[in-house]
């Protein structure tokens, strides 16, 4: 358990040293009755006398435990001692300091304490107070310049002192300015440590969290008091009107709200600082509590307007949409080729010739004018492609050629390959069969694409195997059968010497009949070549007789009445009768007109 501000009073009064402190004692410096001394949320400071040197000092007593604390001050010590400064002051971090009886067990009452140069003067904030009520504006900017050369020499040296402040800034006399409280300070030996404070509201980002711990961490404190004071050294009225005694002149509800602040429209009216102001807006606006470009500001060289514009495709063709991205820095407002814009976005068109785009950025400070040239490209062209044969015999070549515009690859397609080719070309072909053959040719975009194709196809000679005919002599009206077997044809015509041409594609065979002597010729062909074979055949005509008057003999009637013969007896007979007429030739026609034609 650590000791209360109350108790460290006693102790100091009392001069309870012990001699491990390394022989340190020191009396208390009065003030109406009341040892002097300023009391905070982790530490006390007392004012006194070193009873050797008789010198004054500062003696820091902390009421909260931290393990790290001797480790944490003697780093800070090494780091600081490198340098023979005006702004920080001397101290000695002894573990033992004070005794302060607080605990059961007397070997927990011995507290750290630190040692330090007593820096005459006064706080920055009560220095701007007192200047302020006398509008003392020629004193209030020296105190200006004097922090900035403060801040300047923690920026060019990695260090950070982590709780900026009024209070944590002594001015003496002469205008020289000191850092104390060193508790929350970053040197190079605290890289990737966690920060154990993290300021005082009115005067850090509202972003800071504990892991921003390095040498930037005072970025926005130095940009903030800056301003406030070169505020108050033009106009002192605003610190009566806007100071806290917990700040300068700005509250964190002015950076969390700064578009409704009073305070900042204040400011922004004012020529002198209105950059200041809007650099201090725009670190508001960011995700980082960084002010890449804070010396640049502190020596009055403001951010210029910056623009990144890129578009995509990146590579652009003719008539086709693409779409301009940008976004700015430092950027209050954007036009492009004249017309509002916000600051940063994308617009998409389509262009059909190369264009340059005018933007016009402008912040309080300048003006930029920045020309983004479009290049349009013209679009992938076939010129032509042709053959000098879409039809050629088996096993013989063509050529195809062609020419192409604009093109930053062309392939041949055809038979599962994929050759990539020249732009302009004869190219030898010798297929085996129906090809189709594809010229791809790819934009100068490499994304692009068109085509073309030819049809190459491949035919073979026509062969007629065999034409024949199963009789080649008939009589009128008797039917042949004709037959054929062909190769490589795709159309086949039968003709005769007496009739029409007969279509018999797909066909092998055929049944006519021929009225008199005649020839067929078979035609067989593809789109190249054609065969013919020929038959003839022999028609036997029939002759034209004239009717013949043939009377037929009279046969005999035999009437028999034999009584009380039986009906068996006259069957017998009767059939007896019949096969002897079956048994008389019968008159032929074919016979009798043989005989004739014989005569």
């Amino acid at each position: 358990m650590y000791p209360t501000s109350p108790q460290y009073r006693n102790s100091i009064i009392n001069k309870i040293y012990p001699p491990s402190n390394g022989g340190y004692k020191f009396t208390a410096i009065y003030e109406n009755d009341e040892p002097k001394y300023e009391s905070g949320n982790n530490a006390i400071v007392f004012k006194v006398t070193d009873d050797k040197t008789e010198k004054t000092k500062a003696i820091k007593l902390f009421l909260i435990d931290n393990k790290e604390r001797f480790f944490q001050y003697l780093e800070i010590s090494k780091f600081l001692n490198k340098f023979n400064t005006q702004f920080f002051v001397s101290f000695n971090f002894i573990e033992k300091f004070i005794y302060v009886e607080v605990n059961q067990n007397p070997e927990e009452n011995y507290f750290p304490g630190l040692i330090m140069e007593w820096a005459e003067g006064k706080t920055l904030g009560s220095k701007i107070q007192e200047l302020c009520s006398t509008k003392n504006k020629s004193y209030l900017k020296k105190i200006a310049e004097s922090f900035k050369d403060l801040t300047l020499f923690l920026l060019d040296n990695n260090i950070g002192h982590g709780d900026l402040k009024h209070d944590n800034i002594i001015v003496d006399e002469e205008n020289n300015m000191k850092l104390i409280d060193y508790d929350g300070i970053y040197v190079p030996a605290f890289n990737n440590q966690i920060s154990k404070e993290l300021g005082t509201d009115s005067f850090q980002h509202p972003l800071r969290k504990s892991t921003d711990f390095n040498a930037n961490i005072d970025h926005f404190s130095i940009l903030t008091i800056y301003t406030s004071l070169i505020a108050l050294s033009i106009d002192p009225d605003l610190f009566v009107k806007f100071n806290d005694q917990q700040n300068l002149i700005f509250t964190k509800e002015d950076f969390f709200n700064p578009d409704d602040s009073e305070l900042f429209r204040t400011l922004s009216k004012i020529k002198e600082i209105n950059k200041l102001v809007y650099c201090i807006k725009q670190s508001l606006k960011s995700d980082s509590i960084y002010i890449d470009n804070i010396k640049d500001i502190l020596n009055g060289v403001f951010p210029k307007p910056k623009i990144v514009i890129n578009h995509s495709p990146e590579i652009l063709l003719e008539g086709n949409e693409v779409t301009i991205n940008w976004t700015t820095e430092n950027t209050e407002s954007v036009k492009i080729d004249g017309k509002d814009y916000p600051t940063s976005g994308k617009i998409t068109e389509k262009y059909y010739s190369s264009k340059k785009i005018i933007f016009q950025l402008e912040n309080p400070f300048d003006k930029a004018k920045v020309e983004y040239e479009l290049k349009v490209l013209n679009k992938p062209k076939i010129n032509h492609f042709k053959t000098n044969n879409q039809k050629i015999e088996y096993n013989k070549s063509t050529f195809l050629n062609w020419n192409v515009s604009n093109a930053s690859k062309v392939f041949l397609i055809y038979d599962g390959k994929k050759e990539q080719v020249e732009s302009i070309i004869n190219f030898e072909i010798s297929p085996l069969k129906d090809t189709s053959y594809e010229l791809k040719v790819i934009g100068l975009d490499n994304i692009e694409t068109i085509s073309e194709k030819i049809n190459i196809q491949v035919f073979k000679r026509v062969e007629i195997i065999e034409f024949k005919s199963n009789l080649d002599f008939v009589v009128e009206s008797i039917p042949i059968k004709l037959s054929w077997k062909i190769e490589n044809d795709s159309k086949v015509t039968l003709s005769s010497s007496y009739d029409a041409d007969i279509d018999v594609t797909g066909k092998n065979s055929i049944e006519l009949k021929p009225k008199k002597d005649c020839s067929f010729i078979l035609l067989a062909k593809n789109d190249l070549f054609q065969a013919t074979q020929k038959i003839q055949i022999s028609v036997q005509n029939l002759h034209k007789v004239p009717p013949l008057d043939l009377a037929m003999p009279k046969m005999p009637t035999l009437n028999i009445s034999i009584p009380n013969l039986s009906h068996e007896v006259f069957d017998e007979q009767k059939n007896i009768f019949n096969n002897f007429l079956e048994k008389k030739e019968k008159f032929s026609i074919s016979k009798t007109l043989k005989t004739l034609l014989s005569k």
